[in-house]
This record gives C-alpha cells, structure tokens and sequence, in this order.
C-alpha cells in the first residue's frame, strides 16, 4: 500500500512531462511545416506550464509576428521568464530589445550587460553584438581592441557553430532586421572595418584578449 502511494506522484509527474514533450514537439513540427498558427497554439499551452524552450520559441514568434501578432512586449516578457532558467538566447534577444527600445524603454548599458552575460557563456551572435557595443560605444566605452577582440572571439564561435536560417523558433528567427540571423560573412565584415583601424600593435593586444576571452 505504502508503495503506491510513493509511486502515484512519481507517475503523475513523468506522465506531465511526457505531455510537455509531446505538445512542444508538436509545435516544432507545425512550425516547419509552416502552419504557425498552430505551433503557437502548442507553444502557448506548455510555456502556461513553465517550459523555457517553449517560453523561448514563443518569445521568438511575438518577435517577428510569425504565427502571432507582432507584438514586441510579449516577446519582452516571454524572454524575460525564459531567460531565468539559464537560456543565454533569451538573454541575447532581451538584449537586442533593450537596445533597440522594443517593447521596453531603451536601455544601452542594460543590452551591453545582458550580450556580455551570454557572450562569455560562449554565444556567438552575443559576442559579436557586444563587440559592436564597444564599435560604437554604445552602453559601453568605445574601445576598437575590445571590439575586435569580442570580433574575432564570435568569427571563430560561429565558424565552429554557425547559425542556420530559421526552421524553427528554437534558431534565431528571420524578422526585422534587429533579430535576424548573426552569420559569420557579417562578423568578418565589422572585424575587418575594426581592425582596418588599429595599428599592428594594437591588432596584436587584440588577438591576445581575444584568446583569453575565448578560454
């Protein structure tokens, strides 16, 4: 007797993930077949139930207005929820959105923070934003090693793990031009503008931080 009631919570609680499972992976599909509309619709029911990936997905929709209204807000606050379970894209798009003033009052030195956090997490669209950051001295000093340094780290991210065009919200959706996809022929151009700019022994501390950040 007393085993079964030990096993009932154990039973209710895989048979909860499991629907979890399912229903997210449904929208995964629906999302690549192109029906949008009901891969929100499955999102929705298992972000309600605090699944990051989906809160994530979901967020990446609102952000586009694919499958939902564009609706920049909800993307804030479906990132926001996602982002306090470790997920340093969430954090990456909170960023863009702080810097862009989408769905929330502009905020430069908050997207720095947020693009560092998930820069020395090793995310390359991150690391090139932050380098951008320090390009233009936006919430950041202007500093041109730190921006080729953070340059060359995210050429070599995403020449490791480059970012494919969205098949699914899980990928950095295509959209309005903040929240399309970071590819490594658009790094390569900023690093090239950069270090056009420095001299050689400025290019040399520039590689030398760029290998410590990469450690």
């Amino acid at each position: 007797m007393l085993n079964k009631y030990i096993l009932l919570p154990v039973v209710y609680v895989c048979t909860v993930l499991c629907c979890h499972a399912d229903a997210f992976q449904e929208g995964g599909e629906a999302y690549k077949a192109g029906n949008y509309e009901l891969a929100a619709k499955k999102f929705m029911e298992v972000a309600d139930k605090d699944d990051h990936r989906a809160m994530y997905a979901l967020g990446s929709m609102y952000a586009v207005g694919r499958g939902v209204p564009l609706d920049y807000r909800k993307a804030f606050e479906l990132f926001t929820r996602a982002a306090r379970y470790g997920r340093v894209d969430a954090r990456y798009k909170l960023g863009i959105l702080y810097q862009e003033g989408l769905g929330v009052t502009r905020n430069d030195k908050r997207a720095a923070r947020l693009f560092h956090d998930a820069a020395i997490k090793k995310y390359g669209p991150a690391q090139f934003r932050l380098g951008m950051c320090y390009t233009n001295g936006r919430g950041v000093t202007q500093d041109l090693i730190k921006a080729g340094a953070w340059l060359a780290v995210a050429d070599n991210s995403l020449q490791q793990r480059p970012l494919v065009p969205a098949e699914n919200p899980e990928t950095e959706a295509a959209g309005p031009e903040a929240m399309r996809t970071v590819n490594s022929g658009l790094v390569k151009q900023e690093l090239t503008k950069v270090l056009d700019q420095l001299s050689p022994e400025q290019r040399q501390t520039a590689a030398q931080l760029a290998r410590e950040y990469m450690k």
